[in-house]
């Protein structure tokens, strides 16, 4: 048990170092480095077909990714997730108008959803 332990940190080692090291790089190379890191991962776990394919994605980043290209489209990103977190406070303002409590809670959730994922596009922005 203790080897399979063991085992198991080695492994896991390069795979925290390699996210640390992604974490500090940005635009294609942060891309590159994320794909990477999963690609070993799914080959740790013994997920040929998926390692594969991310295998290509790699090669695929590598030679097509555009920093300024990468930026325009995560800034685009922002922007129509903005539009839906406002689409949904309207939403939720016509829900409250009338009254409606399930519309009221469907529309609050929807407006959590659409935050949230706000959020995670203004965070990539800085990836």
């Amino acid at each position: 048990m203790k080897y399979v332990l063991l085992a198991t940190a080695l492994l896991t080692l390069p795979a925290l170092a390699a996210t640390a090291d992604a974490q500090e790089l940005r635009g294609c190379a942060a891309r590159v480095a994320d794909l990477e890191v999963k690609r070993d991962e799914a080959r740790a776990a013994g997920e040929i077909e998926r390692a594969d394919g991310l295998q290509k994605a790699v090669v695929d980043a590598k030679q097509k990714c555009d920093d300024a290209k990468l930026r325009a489209e995560r800034e685009e990103r922002v922007a129509e997730k903005r539009r839906e977190v406002e689409e949904d406070k309207e939403d939720l303002a016509r829900a409250e108008r009338e009254g409606d409590w399930e519309d009221i809670e469907d529309a609050r959730r929807d407006l959590r959803e659409a935050q949230w994922e706000l959020q995670e596009a203004e965070a990539d922005l800085d990836r």
